[in-house]
């Protein structure tokens, strides 16, 4: 009886581990199966193979650079640091970084144009639950709480993209470090309402539309191998069909030129300056309608600040992801250089 009661345990536990194992064992054998008909580099094959293992297995992540969250979340590892509050920088360095804002204010200033920080945060900031139960969110002040307090404290128009953005589903992408358009939209519509007020279309009285097949950076470190018909970790884009009409002076390759000038038809606003990092590329589509004229300057640091004198604009504009912050501290808003 004992050894009846002993195989039928036996039994089903090797059932339910074979259960638990068998989606891990197909996802292995397809990119095996990848890798025999060929079409990619030998590292991108060995690489998807390997994060196959660990993310199919063990639900973990098998690149440094991204982890595994729950439900499909996929989270860039160096914003662990904001996360778990061991990259904070201390108040002197945060001070050094809002007085050089406040040089750059004071340029604007000088040339008719008015200032605005928008600081867009971690993904881990605006859906921390899908974050892995080993990482504990930090109590303390982050370095954007430090940062937007001392903006403030400076005049200087830095709005709490944290609470803008609380609250709401889909923002950013689950397989992304970046923000989506739904999401990129709250900030545009903070730089329209405040630069170009006559515009009268406003992103959030609209609804995005979506289609399927996107694949985030962060999806692409763990599969490099994978193709974009692959259903797995697929999701949305989201694109607003409605916007106001512009024009590229030139048209760009891609999103993340390091130059982009555009010309709005119709626009309710003047002459827009923008700098920014990777998550002003979804910006871009959502802005350029709005103003006459707008220059798109992808962070190339120390920032070319000499266009806030030559373009003449009415806004300048600076975006910044949170995990930049401390880049901030290596002189690249040095106003000294610029001539007359």
């Amino acid at each position: 009886m004992r050894r009846a009661v002993k195989t039928i345990s036996i039994v089903i536990i090797a059932v339910f581990f074979l259960i638990a194992v068998l989606p891990g064992i197909l996802e292995i054998k397809s990119s095996f199966s990848r890798a025999a008909r060929g079409g990619t580099s030998y590292e991108n094959r060995a690489a998807t193979i390997k994060n196959a293992i660990y993310y199919k297995l063990f639900k973990t992540s098998g690149n440094s650079q991204v982890i595994a969250g729950k439900d499909g979340w996929l989270y860039y590892a160096p914003t662990v640091n904001d996360f778990t509050g061991a990259g904070t920088l201390s108040d002197d360095e945060i001070k050094q970084i809002a007085d050089s804002f406040s040089r750059v204010n004071r340029l604007c200033e000088e040339h008719g144009a008015k200032l605005t920080v928008i600081i867009a945060p971690n993904k881990n900031e605006v859906y921390p639950e899908h974050m892995p139960d080993t990482f504990k969110k930090s109590e303390k002040e982050t370095n954007l709480d430090k940062l937007l307090n001392a903006l403030s404290g400076a005049g200087i128009d830095a709005p709490d993209m944290r609470k803008m953005l609380s609250g709401e589903p889909d923002l950013y992408y689950k397989t992304d470090t970046h923000w989506n358009a739904k999401g990129a939209a709250v900030a545009a519509d903070h730089i329209i309402e405040k630069y170009a007020p006559e515009t009268e279309y406003r992103y959030s009285g609209e609804v995005a539309g979506s289609r399927d097949g996107f694949k985030g950076d962060l999806y692409g470190l763990m599969f490099p191998d994978r193709k974009t018909d692959e259903k797995e970790l697929t999701e949305k884009t989201y694109l607003f069909d409605g916007k106001p009409a512009y024009r590229y002076v030139e048209q760009p390759a891609s999103m993340m030129d390091i130059e982009i000038e555009t010309t709005g038809i119709d626009a309710g606003g003047g002459k827009l300056l923008v700098y920014r990092d990777s998550f002003g590329s979804e910006l871009i589509p959502l802005l350029s309608g709005s103003f006459e004229y707008a220059r798109y300057l992808r962070s190339n640091m120390p920032y070319e600040l000499e266009f806030i004198k030559t373009d003449e604009p009415d806004a300048v504009v600076f975006v910044i992801a949170q995990r930049n912050i401390p880049t901030l501290l290596t002189g690249s808003l040095d106003v000294n250089d610029i001539k007359g």
